[in-house]
């Protein structure tokens, strides 16, 4: 055991010092460099994609925020030296700042850095390796909608009676349809996208970063809208709508997914295994970020026969995210009615 704790501490310094110089260990590349490689492809590459619309992305994304959340560390600074992370490029934690490779195609200073904080440890005298911590619950369950946690899950429900109902906006309503609520923050980073409308993030599960864009708050909105108006009791409305999340992640979402590989990756399932380590690993999450690859620059918004909406125009994708007043200001049901047609009619790219 000794040994072995020895052999991971060596390889984990080898590790650290190669971060600290990338000349250091010269068979990998910088972060920056992998990430600028990756997406500095030909767009006449890219292929339509015949057999899956945007949705197949879309529930990707939503799958994605049903299973695994790493939080950062809660320190902007350094430990020891006290350094600013947000505008050091000391690597000292939890600063993780990233380096600038050469002939980068949109940073020039290579002298900068991206700034990067990581994540949260858990404390393991077991072994020398820093494992992740997952604030959900890793199992397909809708806990995006509901949450993972009773404080989050007992904000998402309407208090003021016994009908099992989820919370709804108080504030702003579309033609008799409720929006999601507030996360009741109302100077988080949402307010910012647009300082005169001044709306705040959306409440849901995952809260409020997984309503960083509209069509995912599209998702959001229309899981809850299936079960908020049913007058039923709130656990056997929750298990309901986790099945329905289970069946088409594997009956549906997954064959597109995996294709001919889907029984070899997958095989039938034989029965309950109460032995089976159900926690999430560290390499499918890194391994599932392959989705990001599949979302789309630009989010058009589409009218009758899946043409451009005569009024609501095509918005790049970075100027969506956070803004929910998009939601609320820009046409309301139009604006869903819009994404839905996207996400349906929009081709995916190969």
């Amino acid at each position: 055991m000794s040994s072995r704790y020895c052999l991971l501490s060596f390889l984990l310094l080898l590790l650290f010092l190669w971060t600290q110089s990338k000349n250091f260990f010269p068979y990998f590349s910088q972060a920056r460099a992998v990430s600028n490689q990756v997406v500095s492809y030909n767009n006449s590459l890219p292929t339509v994609d015949k057999d899956r619309s945007l949705m197949f992305m879309q529930w990707g994304q939503f799958l994605d925020h049903d299973t695994d959340l790493s939080p950062d560390t809660p320190a902007r600074s350094g430990f020891f030296e006290g350094v600013d992370c947000e505008t050091s490029c000391a690597q000292t934690h939890p600063c993780f700042p990233l380096p600038i490779p050469a002939n980068d195609s949109r940073i020039k200073n290579q002298s900068d850095c991206i700034p990067l904080f990581r994540s949260a440890p858990v404390c393991n005298l077991v072994t020398p390796l820093r494992e992740q911590i997952n604030v959900l619950t890793s199992f397909v369950d809708g806990s995006q909608v509901y949450g993972s946690d009773l404080a989050l899950a007992t904000k998402l429900r309407n208090t003021t009676n016994n009908l099992g109902l989820l919370a709804v906006n108080r504030n702003y309503t579309d033609n008799g349809r409720s929006f999601l609520p507030f996360s009741g923050n109302n100077g988080d980073v949402c307010t910012m996208t647009n300082t005169s409308a001044r709306i705040p993030c959306f409440l849901a599960g995952r809260s409020p970063f997984c309503l960083s864009a509209p069509r995912l708050t599209f998702r959001h909105w229309v899981r809850r809208m299936d079960f908020s108006s049913v007058k039923q009791a709130h656990a056997p409305t929750v298990s309901i709508s986790g099945n329905n999340v289970q069946k088409i992640t594997y009956k549906d979402w997954l064959p597109l997914l995996l294709g001919s590989e889907m029984s070899h990756v997958l095989p039938p399932h034989i029965g309950y295994n109460d032995e089976e380590d159900p926690r999430i690993s560290n390499a499918f999450t890194i391994a599932f970020r392959m989705g990001h690859t599949l979302v789309h620059p630009v989010v058009y918004r589409l009218g009758d026969g899946y043409r451009p909406h005569p009024t609501n125009p095509a918005v790049p994708l970075h100027q969506t995210f956070f803004s929910t007043w998009r939601i609320v200001k820009e046409g309301k049901l139009a604006h869903y009615d819009n994404v839905t047609c996207q996400l349906v009619g929009g081709v995916q790219r190969q």
